[in-house]
């Protein structure tokens, strides 16, 4: 009787056992089923991840591309026209002008501010031409003549630059290069673009001249159109702060280089 027993039990152990077997090899079968699927689905929305971001990069690279050479197009086409101003024989011969100017002066200024006038329609981007002539202090713009104390009151690197700064920048022996400025209007100072080049003189030690293109800075960004929650920086290859879409921002976090 209890040899019997003893059997019967060890027939219920096998039995739990077995089934239990069958229990976890249902469960595993099941909890297969329904993991293969979603390890498929997501190694799938992990490729077709990277190949979205893949293409938004591409397809941003190629629209940063395009407003780099516009701009550089832009800008490429100012370089040309300081060239072709600095080579007039009219302005190139001011540069002899001294302080003393005489009636025949006063006449050049009047042609100078003629050719300027031609020149500024040649270049839509542009909102002004000066000239500042360092041997007689003289501005020339196509509707103006001052000195460079009466450029300072409208034209600064920056709002609160003092003078001797201004004169310090003129006094420089190379100078060529885009600077964010501000300049005077309605007794206040809006931002825009300078492009600024010398011109040397053909005689020795004589003080030369410099070209100050003014950039419309809202044309000029046209060419750069800001994505959406986007901001667009211009920079030069020195890290100068050129333009911006967003005026709140004049310093930028980041390098040319990091451009390139």
């Amino acid at each position: 009787m209890a040899q019997t027993r003893n059997r019967w039990t060890i027939y219920l152990k096998q039995l739990r056992h077995k089934n239990r077997s069958v229990y976890m090899t249902w469960m595993l079968s099941y909890v297969s089923v329904l993991l293969v699927p979603i390890l498929i689905s997501g190694v799938i929305y992990g490729a077709t991840l990277n190949v979205v971001k893949a293409e938004i990069n591409r397809a941003n690279q190629s629209i940063l591309l395009q407003m780099e050479q516009a701009i550089d197009s832009q800008f490429k086409g100012n370089e040309n026209l300081s060239l072709e101003v600095s080579l007039n024989r009219r302005i190139a011969a001011f540069i002899s002008a001294d302080t003393n100017l005489s009636d025949s002066n006063h006449y050049d200024i009047y042609q100078i501010a003629n050719d300027l006038r031609v020149y500024e329609i040649a270049n839509d981007l542009l909102e002004g031409i000066y000239i500042y002539y360092k041997n007689s202090d003289t501005v020339i713009a196509r509707n103006n003549r001052m000195n460079i104390e009466a450029l300072y009151d409208h034209i600064r690197l920056e709002e609160h630059m003092p003078f001797q700064s201004l004169q310090e920048y003129f006094d420089q022996g190379y100078i060529k290069g885009y600077h964010s400025v501000v300049v005077s209007e309605e007794n206040e100072w809006r931002p825009t673009v300078m492009y600024a080049q010398n011109v040397n003189s053909t005689i020795m030690n004589q003080p030369g001249a410099v070209l100050l293109f003014m950039i419309d800075r809202s044309k000029l960004l046209e060419q750069a159109s800001a994505p959406e929650k986007g901001t667009i920086f211009i920079l030069d290859e020195d890290n100068r702060f050129i333009a911006s879409t967003d005026e709140s921002l004049s310093e930028p976090a980041l390098l040319y280089s990091d451009m390139s």
